[in-house]
């Protein structure tokens, strides 16, 4: 029994260790500091691609440059950073022809990030869960479940990355451009897999242990099943005191060994599930922009909404303070789901607050809100806009440069005024004009058709419930 606890604290210190070692990969680009400074992907020779530093490295979070060895004069911060050189620099200009006219890098890269966040959600669920394995054998089975799922996104995840940046890497050489593999990101991710592979394995060898065999009184080590020392089905002869063995047909029919055949499906279940879940979060963020996270969350709010104002909406309200307090809170979670959910949703929450005074006054007052300036996108968001409406950068649209090139307007690349479905550049056009661009938020398109439909369910749900004409 005492090696339990000690085989799961190996395990914690492990799996701990692991989760650490994703942090550093994932924090690249956004953080500065030894050693995250010297993790990246890959890093190659961008001297003929417009605006792109030279090298250029790709790190979780941005693009960086090279400053006495480590990560430097990085990019824009932007969350799961796609590699595709395309897009990341909006030319064609110089690139390498592997990677003009395919979505392979895109995706492979972009698929690389979501599981890498699920690996990292399930070890830190398995991180906690690691607490129990201390004290019980359920602890050390649940530990171990959560460890090999993020087991399973982890090898997923190292597969893939080494995948897009062993070809990127050869596609640059391809061209006479130097290029090479971050080693830290590299070691590090695959290290953070073989510590959870390991503390899996303790995890489960832990909750194997001290299990005792109800059948005999004996115990189970943690290698095998330990032997009684006593004889079984055996008892002493009175007369002449010698070991006499039972008669089979007394002892009796043996009983069927325990399967545990619905804790096995339940189990199997929860992996499925989990699985799925999982699959699917990660399609939504990739390919539709979390269009379905953002409608669940909507539909959530919305019942828990309806449900506080059916319980509570009278003249002494069971669980609120008053009628004021029961629309206070619920101006403020509409306020966070509007806000936290952006696009069309801030257009929505806009047309609201100009109609704030058939409103009440609390909800008056968190609406007035709704006018303050909304997220920016990156420029490289940005230069995707113009190049999938023009088929072509905003250098050739507008006639801008952005290095000083005489005879040429200037545009900037940080917005002035941000709001709910679009931001506006200012720009200076070659005639000396100045104008105000305003440029869509690329995932509007993908989010607006879901959006749209979560609002209809929402309206026709509550016109029931509520008796609404």
């Amino acid at each position: 029994m005492a090696a339990r606890p000690i085989l799961s604290f190996v395990s914690l210190i492990i799996l701990a260790g692991g989760i650490l070692l994703q942090f550093l990969v994932i924090l690249s680009g956004a953080v500065s500091g030894n050693p995250v400074d010297r993790v990246y992907f890959l890093q190659a020779a961008t001297t003929g691609i417009n605006g792109a530093r030279d090298p250029s490295r790709w790190t979780f979070f941005s693009i960086c440059g090279v400053v006495n060895g480590l990560n430097g004069n990085c990019g824009n911060v932007v969350p799961a950073l796609p590699f595709d050189p395309v897009r990341n620099f909006g030319t064609t200009q110089g690139v390498p022809p592997q990677f003009i006219g395919t979505n392979k890098f895109y995706y492979l890269s972009r698929f690389m990030f979501a599981f890498y966040l699920i690996a990292l959600f399930f070890a830190v669920i398995a991180l906690f869960t690691g607490l129990l394995a201390l004290c019980s054998r359920l602890g050390g089975y649940l530990s171990g479940f959560n460890t090999s799922v993020a087991l399973f996104f982890q090898t997923l995840t190292a597969a893939l990355m080494t995948a897009w940046v062993v070809i990127g890497r050869n596609n640059f050489r391809s061209q006479g451009l130097a290029s090479n593999i971050g080693s830290y990101a590299m070691g590090f991710t695959w290290a953070a897999m073989a510590c959870f592979l390991i503390s899996t394995i303790l995890f489960c060898v832990g909750g194997a242990a001290g299990k005792k065999d109800a059948t005999h009184g004996t115990k189970k080590s943690y290698f095998g099943r330990k032997r009684s020392t006593r004889s079984r089905g055996s008892f002493i002869d009175s007369e002449s005191q010698r070991r006499v063995k039972d008669d089979p047909a007394s002892l009796g029919r043996a009983a069927p060994p325990k399967t545990y055949r619905r804790t096995r499906k339940w189990l199997r279940r929860l992996v499925y599930l989990s699985l799925l879940s999982g699959a699917i979060w990660a399609l939504d963020t990739t390919l539709y922009d979390s269009a379905l996270t953002r409608s669940f969350r909507t539909f959530k709010l919305g019942l828990l909404i309806g449900l506080d104002y059916k319980i509570n909406f009278r003249a002494n309200p069971p669980l609120a303070d008053s009628i004021a307090a029961l629309h206070a809170r619920n101006a403020v979670r509409v306020f966070d789901l509007l806000k936290d959910n952006g696009g069309l949703y801030l257009k929505i929450g806009q047309a609201i607050a100009m109609q704030s005074a058939i409103l009440p006054p609390e909800f008056q007052k968190m609406f007035a809100r709704m006018f303050d300036d909304a997220p920016q996108n990156s420029w490289a968001e940005v230069e995707k806009v113009i190049r999938e409406d023009f088929g072509k950068g905003p250098e050739e649209v507008f006639g801008v440069s952005f290095t000083g090139q005489p005879g040429k307007g200037i545009m900037e690349r940080t917005a002035r005024a941000r709001a709910s479905v679009a931001q506006v550049h200012w720009a200076r056009l070659e005639d000396g004009r100045e104008v105000a661009i305003k440029i869509q938020k690329r995932e509007i398109a993908r989010q607006v058709g879901w959006d749209l439909w979560a609002f209809k369910v929402v309206a026709k749900v509550y016109t029931w419930w509520f008796d609404i004409p």
